[in-house]
């Protein structure tokens, strides 16, 4: 290792753990305990310099004390904070109490990323000055990885059963349609048929939104944008409103439910032609799935927010991802709105509602 410009000089020993030069009985009996323990057991100077390097740092950062003693400590591994805070309150403890545990992410010399627990301490010299840190790093990346796979397989089985929970509705469901079909308009078969798919399309609902928070997935809810909705707003008739999505029985299904409240319908199927019927159409309102084929919903909006005729259309992304990063994307993309598949009708005619008009 090339020696740094902050290296001891020459001829000066590095200083001891045990902080007094007169300690060497204390001190050699301190390094032989510290070479029996697993940890990887880490001296520091008050200017970050290595003064001590055990074997279980040698091991966890693959790298010999003859090569990092004297030598500043981020020339080993670079360290990260999990979160921003820890940091802050990291330093405040050692200011406080002298100590400090926690978690870090350590990335080595070869990229590597591993997961440590890391106790920290002051240490200090006979009168009580600081005169640098100890480290005590344990690698626990395997034993998250193994606490990730016991998460996963547990979802996985959670999953399981809730499946069949999920087919359960769907007979009684199936079976209102056949009656609808067949029934006459306005009869009380026809009546009864549709209270039956209404209540097994809430159950439907309600085991859906039970998995995802089951699995700490958001459940399929309108995210506040830019311009929130107001309450129990009642639909304002005639919006000019742009669906762009793949699925044709569901974009009709909108369509037709949308024009009983007598809204401009225009429908496209992928994302360029979303923006040539935008163009042309000129909508108040865009409701836009993500998952587009020809160019997806993320690059249907940054298109309309960089076209000057479009720019100021009101965005609804309508799609069934609806992770925290894909809520913020979508955000970022220029969506004004989220809502997740498949939508509150209600709170779509909220947000019909409440969407400004179009600038000219």
């Amino acid at each position: 290792m090339t020696q740094s410009s902050d290296e001891l000089p020459a001829g000066k020993r590095a200083p001891k753990l045990a902080g007094s030069p007169a300690a060497e009985p204390q001190h050699a009996l301190a390094t032989l305990i510290l070479a029996q323990v697993n940890e990887a057991v880490v001296a520091v100077d008050d200017h970050s310099r290595v003064t001590y390097w055990g074997p279980g740092a040698e091991r966890l950062y693959d790298l010999k004390a003859a090569s990092i003693v004297g030598h500043r400590l981020g020339e080993s591994h670079e360290r990260t904070w999990l979160r921003p805070e820890d940091e802050q309150q990291a330093a405040a403890e050692l200011a406080r109490g002298g100590a400090w545990r926690g978690e870090v992410m350590d990335t080595l010399r070869s990229g590597e990323k591993r997961l440590i627990d890391t106790s920290l301490t002051v240490l200090r010299d006979a009168t009580g000055e600081p005169i640098g840190r100890l480290e005590v790093n344990r690698d626990v990346t395997a034993r998250k990885l193994a606490d990730e796979e016991r998460a996963a397989r547990r979802t996985s089985e959670i999953l399981a059963a809730r499946c069949h929970d999920l087919r359960e509705p769907l007979t009684p469901i199936v079976h209102g349609l056949s009656i609808l079909d067949r029934a006459p308009g306005g009869s009380e078969q026809a009546r009864r048929a549709r209270a039956v798919i209404d209540r097994q399309v809430g159950n439907l609902t309600r085991l859906i939104e039970e998995i995802l928070e089951t699995t700490q997935i958001p459940a399929g809810k309108a995210e506040q944008g830019r311009t929130g909705p107001s309450g129990s707003a009642a639909p304002r008739a005639g919006r000019r409103v742009l669906i762009i999505e793949d699925n044709v029985d569901a974009a009709e299904g909108l369509r037709a439910f949308l024009e009983l409240d007598d809204h401009m319908i225009e429908v496209a199927h992928d994302g360029p032609n979303g923006l040539a019927k935008a163009r042309a159409f000129a909508p108040e309102i865009v409701l836009c799935d993500i998952g587009l084929p020809g160019m997806d919903g993320y690059g249907v909006a940054e298109a309309m927010r960089a076209d000057a005729a479009l720019r100021s259309v009101f965005l609804v992304a309508l799609s069934g991802y609806t992770m925290p990063k894909d809520l913020a994307k979508a955000r970022a993309a220029g969506f004004d709105q989220h809502l997740g598949k498949p939508p509150n009708l209600a709170k779509l005619n909220e947000l019909l509602a409440s969407a400004p008009p179009r600038k000219p």
